[in-house]
């Protein structure tokens, strides 16, 4: 009796996720205007675009397949704040947002990646991250941006940190 009652718990449970990602909201394509701890527009577009590589901790990662989705698309690039580990800051950073344009968004609406950037040495000396959730007419995430800074002759990295946003489908 027991097991009767564990495989029916089991199989009612299975059938709610079933139905929680079957109703899940699908991007809605259109513009965005993001705001919180940082501000940006962007869009979504339904078309083909490329998948995103898989590079959070590859550099050399290389951009997916040319596919049909949900695209974003930006031509924002915000201001932040780069703090660096002893006290200074530098000035005049903006978050790359523009660079994960045309890369098209996961089957659950996300898209998590960074894009890096590089002196003449091979190894990237900044990055700007980018993680995204759009469900329906909403979205939200956050954007991070690194970039090195040379004092008394060393290297630091300065960061921005997460920068949080929630976004409305204007």
């Amino acid at each position: 009796m027991r097991r009767r009652c564990a495989i029916a718990a089991v199989t009612a449970l299975a059938l709610l996720a079933i139905c929680a990602i079957a109703f899940a909201k699908t991007p809605v394509a259109g513009k965005f205007k993001a705001s919180g701890a940082v501000s940006f527009k962007f869009s979504i577009k339904k078309g083909k675009c490329v998948a995103p590589p898989k590079n959070l901790n590859n550099p050399q990662a290389r951009r997916g397949k040319m596919g049909k989705g949900f695209c974003f698309n930006s031509g924002d690039d915000p201001p932040v704040n780069l703090v660096c580990p002893q006290g200074g800051s530098i000035s005049g950073a903006v978050a790359l947002v523009s660079s994960f344009s045309r890369l098209r968004l996961s089957k659950s609406g996300s898209m998590h990646l960074k894009v890096y950037g590089y002196t003449s040495a091979p190894d990237p000396v900044s990055y700007t991250e980018l993680s995204i959730k759009v469900s329906g007419k909403k979205a939200s995430g956050f954007v991070r941006a690194t970039d090195q800074n040379f004092i008394n002759g060393s290297v630091e990295t300065c960061d921005t940190g997460k920068l949080t946003f929630s976004a409305v489908h204007s």
